[in-house]
Protein backbone atom coordinates (compact mmCIF):
# COMPACT_ATOMS: atom_id res chain seq x y z
CA UNK A 1 0.00 0.00 0.00
CA UNK A 2 3.04 2.36 0.64
CA UNK A 3 4.58 1.77 -2.45
CA UNK A 4 1.31 2.25 -4.15
CA UNK A 5 0.61 5.82 -2.71
CA UNK A 6 -2.08 4.54 0.31
CA UNK A 7 0.08 5.90 3.00
CA UNK A 8 -3.15 6.47 5.15
CA UNK A 9 -4.14 2.73 4.62
CA UNK A 10 -0.33 1.66 5.09
CA UNK A 11 0.18 3.75 8.26
CA UNK A 12 -2.91 1.38 9.97
CA UNK A 13 -1.34 -1.64 8.20
CA UNK A 14 2.04 -1.19 9.74
CA UNK A 15 0.38 -0.11 13.35
CA UNK A 16 -2.03 -3.40 12.72
CA UNK A 17 1.06 -5.24 12.42
CA UNK A 18 2.98 -3.78 15.41
CA UNK A 19 0.14 -4.72 17.64
CA UNK A 20 0.44 -8.31 16.27
CA UNK A 21 4.00 -8.88 16.37
CA UNK A 22 5.35 -11.23 18.91
CA UNK A 23 9.41 -11.10 19.39
CA UNK A 24 9.10 -15.14 20.22
CA UNK A 25 7.58 -16.00 16.93
CA UNK A 26 9.59 -13.74 15.04
CA UNK A 27 12.88 -15.52 15.74
CA UNK A 28 11.40 -18.54 13.98
CA UNK A 29 10.50 -16.27 11.05
CA UNK A 30 14.03 -15.01 10.98
CA UNK A 31 15.47 -18.52 10.19
CA UNK A 32 14.24 -18.46 6.79
CA UNK A 33 13.70 -14.59 6.57
CA UNK A 34 15.53 -11.51 5.72
CA UNK A 35 13.67 -9.27 7.22
CA UNK A 36 12.02 -8.95 10.78
CA UNK A 37 8.74 -7.93 9.95
CA UNK A 38 8.36 -5.15 12.89
CA UNK A 39 11.54 -3.51 12.43
CA UNK A 40 10.16 -3.63 8.07
CA UNK A 41 6.76 -1.98 9.66
CA UNK A 42 8.78 0.43 11.59
CA UNK A 43 10.58 1.31 8.23
CA UNK A 44 7.21 1.80 6.32
CA UNK A 45 5.83 3.43 8.95
CA UNK A 46 8.36 6.21 9.29
CA UNK A 47 8.15 7.06 5.30
CA UNK A 48 4.15 7.24 5.64
CA UNK A 49 4.38 9.48 8.85
CA UNK A 50 7.29 11.90 7.05
CA UNK A 51 4.80 11.93 3.69
CA UNK A 52 1.95 11.96 5.64
CA UNK A 53 3.20 15.75 7.34
CA UNK A 54 4.59 14.12 10.84
CA UNK A 55 8.28 14.54 10.95
CA UNK A 56 8.70 14.09 14.40
CA UNK A 57 6.84 10.89 14.32
CA UNK A 58 8.62 9.77 11.60
CA UNK A 59 11.80 10.12 13.02
CA UNK A 60 10.62 7.95 16.49
CA UNK A 61 9.71 5.60 14.55
CA UNK A 62 12.68 5.34 12.42
CA UNK A 63 14.42 5.09 16.14
CA UNK A 64 12.17 2.67 16.95
CA UNK A 65 13.13 0.51 14.25
CA UNK A 66 16.76 0.46 14.94
CA UNK A 67 16.49 0.08 18.57
CA UNK A 68 14.87 -3.51 17.45
CA UNK A 69 17.02 -4.33 15.05
CA UNK A 70 20.09 -4.00 17.28
CA UNK A 71 18.03 -6.00 19.60
CA UNK A 72 17.81 -8.63 17.31
CA UNK A 73 21.10 -8.58 15.87
CA UNK A 74 20.04 -9.49 12.60
CA UNK A 75 22.05 -7.84 9.72
CA UNK A 76 19.45 -7.29 7.48
CA UNK A 77 17.18 -6.05 9.95
CA UNK A 78 20.18 -4.03 10.90
CA UNK A 79 21.06 -2.76 7.56
CA UNK A 80 17.04 -1.66 6.88
CA UNK A 81 16.68 0.13 10.01
CA UNK A 82 19.72 2.19 9.41
CA UNK A 83 18.73 2.90 6.10
CA UNK A 84 15.16 4.18 6.91
CA UNK A 85 17.04 6.39 10.21
CA UNK A 86 19.53 7.93 8.04
CA UNK A 87 17.04 8.31 5.19
CA UNK A 88 14.63 10.30 7.77
CA UNK A 89 17.64 12.55 8.75
CA UNK A 90 18.19 13.03 4.88
CA UNK A 91 15.06 14.54 4.74
CA UNK A 92 14.85 16.59 7.65
CA UNK A 93 18.77 18.04 6.54
CA UNK A 94 20.32 16.46 9.92
CA UNK A 95 23.70 15.74 8.21
CA UNK A 96 25.56 14.42 10.73
CA UNK A 97 22.90 12.09 11.90
CA UNK A 98 22.63 10.84 8.06
CA UNK A 99 26.03 10.04 7.63
CA UNK A 100 26.78 8.32 10.92
CA UNK A 101 23.51 5.96 10.09
CA UNK A 102 24.81 5.45 6.23
CA UNK A 103 28.36 4.95 7.67
CA UNK A 104 27.07 2.35 9.82
CA UNK A 105 24.87 0.46 6.88
CA UNK A 106 27.87 0.58 4.62
CA UNK A 107 30.19 -1.15 7.08
CA UNK A 108 27.50 -3.86 7.91
CA UNK A 109 26.84 -4.52 4.64
CA UNK A 110 30.74 -5.03 3.96
CA UNK A 111 31.16 -6.89 6.96
CA UNK A 112 28.23 -9.13 6.38
CA UNK A 113 28.28 -8.98 2.40
CA UNK A 114 24.82 -7.86 2.08
CA UNK A 115 25.09 -7.20 -1.62
CA UNK A 116 23.03 -4.35 -3.11
CA UNK A 117 23.16 -2.90 0.85
CA UNK A 118 26.53 -1.72 0.06
CA UNK A 119 25.52 -0.01 -3.17
CA UNK A 120 22.53 1.62 -1.72
CA UNK A 121 24.31 2.94 1.24
CA UNK A 122 26.67 4.28 -1.01
CA UNK A 123 24.81 6.05 -3.40
CA UNK A 124 22.84 7.50 -0.13
CA UNK A 125 25.77 8.77 1.43
CA UNK A 126 27.21 10.45 -2.01
CA UNK A 127 23.89 11.84 -2.26
CA UNK A 128 24.05 13.45 0.95
CA UNK A 129 27.42 14.83 0.63
CA UNK A 130 26.03 16.36 -2.60
CA UNK A 131 23.82 18.60 -1.04
CA UNK A 132 26.22 19.86 1.48
CA UNK A 133 29.26 20.22 -0.30
CA UNK A 134 27.96 20.43 -3.81
CA UNK A 135 30.83 20.96 -5.81
CA UNK A 136 32.15 18.96 -8.59
CA UNK A 137 33.66 16.12 -6.79
CA UNK A 138 30.56 15.59 -5.13
CA UNK A 139 28.44 14.87 -8.61
CA UNK A 140 31.50 12.90 -9.75
CA UNK A 141 30.56 10.99 -6.44
CA UNK A 142 27.38 10.75 -7.34
CA UNK A 143 27.16 9.79 -10.60
CA UNK A 144 30.42 7.06 -9.65
CA UNK A 145 27.48 5.33 -7.02
CA UNK A 146 24.69 5.59 -10.10
CA UNK A 147 27.16 3.90 -12.20
CA UNK A 148 27.83 1.36 -9.71
CA UNK A 149 24.28 0.14 -10.15
CA UNK A 150 23.82 0.34 -13.71
CA UNK A 151 24.67 -3.23 -14.78
CA UNK A 152 22.36 -4.26 -12.41
CA UNK A 153 19.19 -6.58 -13.32
CA UNK A 154 16.55 -4.97 -11.05
CA UNK A 155 14.07 -7.25 -12.61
Amino acid sequence: MCWQGELTAAREYCERALDLYDPARSKAYLAFSTQDMAVQAHYILAFCLWNLGFPDRALKQAQEALALAERLSHPHSLGTALHGLGLVYFWRGEWEANQRQLDRARALAQENDLGDFVIWATLEHDLARGFQIRSDAAVALVRQSLEAMAPRDWE
